[in-house]
């Protein structure tokens, strides 16, 4: 029975590429509304055949097996596209390797880093960072200037304002500097002739994290220090040069450098993948393909929640119900949007990605207490129209914004969090219609 198993199909060529093709068309139907084919998602797909790499066809480690059976039971369960998104990668590495003969590590790496979950993540927790930046940029240019200061996302230098911008080329690049990583990782693979283990991979990547933080500081101090504001091309360009000269370079350096030390005892040679395959592999991809077709189909079936609402109808407010669980509150001095989170781990709408998709750009970004309640502020800029925003999550019992506290309080039991997002036409009526709302909470 054994030797049956690890036999090879006499059709094992047209039985795998049907099996491959049924892979992409479950995640084509399953994720064509979650997939975003913007630049990082397409150089990923770009970087794929440069970094994959031919390996002798061998048995997939159970606990790979097993962790993907797991994604795709979750994604029966709870029925999210970022974990049957998961699901799917595992399952595709699983079967690049067994039927095909490719090492899928660092191609698995390019799509996950290049998901719409981590950019949509680092977006969002990179909005306290850049906080933090400013205020570090500002105590290193200190010495050379006593008037600087930081407010928010601001930097004070002699009565001029210098705006750490989420749109420029700086935090955002995020994802295109951990593909470069990628591809840098792979080169020297390929040139050295042996494989990075999972923990290296991990620990380069982190590295590279790091070295986008530092050369974002640097970039924010050279921008001050030689007055270079948003609207001049040199703007983008430092950004650019930065990343290159204070991450990009310095990783290849420590990466050519543990490559060199680590190709002596790590090889990996180069075979090209058989042209047939196992009884045992096809049937385990056939089982993959049956678990992610029945998870996608739950996914696409799932029905829709309609969250309890956080606060009942008020006078003088028109509501209305937009997708995804958001109410749209509206009167005479504000506009107010909620939006639900049913489960501690889901992803909130957050009022960058909303106003940003709506032409708004965000600037002076900051912290304030407003009511003894701390809330982030925000200027909106489309053109020549203005609007000031307020934003934080809310229970009804508990008000904050930070993105753990929150989660930790809803696994703990705590009733569902909303995100509650306020706009006014001026920061006075921002101010007010902040307190007015806060107000009409405790009531």
């Amino acid at each position: 029975m054994q030797f049956l198993l690890k036999a090879p199909v006499k059709y094992s060529v047209p039985l795998k590429l049907l099996l491959a093709a049924g892979f992409l068309l479950v995640a084509g139907i399953t994720l064509r509304y979650y997939l975003q084919w913007n630049l990082p998602f397409l150089l990923a797909f770009a970087l794929i055949p440069l970094v994959a790499q031919n390996a002798p066809r061998q048995a997939v480690p159970p606990v790979i097996i097993t962790l993907t059976a797991v994604f795709i039971g979750l994604t029966a369960i709870l029925k999210l596209n970022t974990i049957f998104y998961v699901a799917f990668l595992l399952a595709g590495w699983v079967a690049a390797q067994t039927l095909f003969g490719i090492a899928g590590r660092l191609p698995l790496l390019l799509l996950l880093v290049s998901s719409p979950i981590f950019v949509y993540v680092t977006d969002i927790w990179s909005f306290p960072l850049r906080l933090k930046l400013s205020g570090w940029a500002a105590q290193l240019l200190s010495p050379l200037y006593k008037s600087a200061t930081s407010q928010g996302n601001l930097i004070l230098l002699n009565g001029q304002e210098f705006s750490v911008d989420p749109a420029c080329a700086g935090l955002s690049m995020l994802s295109f500097s951990l593909l470069l990583a990628v591809a840098v990782l792979a080169q020297f693979q390929k040139q050295y002739q042996f494989r990075w283990a999972w923990w290296e991979l991990i620990l380069m990547l982190l590295c590279m994290v790091l070295l986008n933080v530092a050369s974002n500081l640097i970039r924010i101090v050279l921008l001050v220090q030689f007055k270079i504001m948003p609207q001049d091309a040199l703007h983008e360009i430092m950004g650019l040069l930065c990343l290159l000269v204070y991450a990009v370079v310095p990783f290849y350096a420590v990466a050519k450098w543990l490559a060199k030390r680590q190709r002596q005892h790590k090889l990996f040679p180069q075979q090209p993948p058989a042209s047939s395959v196992s009884r045992a592999a096809l049937a385990l991809n056939f089982f993959l393909l049956a678990g992610l077709t029945f998870a996608g189909y739950q996914v696409l079936t799932r029905p829709t929640v309609e969250a309890s609402p956080l606060v009942q109808t008020k006078a003088g407010f028109t509501v209305e119900s937009m997708p995804n669980n958001v109410q749209k509150w509206t009167n005479g001095e504000m506009l107010v949007y909620l939006k639900s989170t049913r489960r501690f781990y889901t992803v909130e709408h957050h009022p960058f990605i909303c106003w940003q998709g709506s032409g708004y750009e965000f600037t002076n970004v900051q912290q304030q207490v407003v009511a003894n309640k701390l809330v982030y502020l925000a200027t909106l800029n489309n053109g020549t129209d203005t609007l000031y925003t307020a934003w934080w999550m809310d229970n009804g019992q508990q008000q904050t914004i930070d993105q753990l506290d929150w989660r930790w309080r809803m696994l703990k039991g705590e009733p569902p969090y909303y995100l509650v997002n306020i706009t006014a036409a001026t920061s006075a009526k921002l101010e007010a219609s902040v307190k007015a709302w806060q107000l009409s909470m405790k009531q």
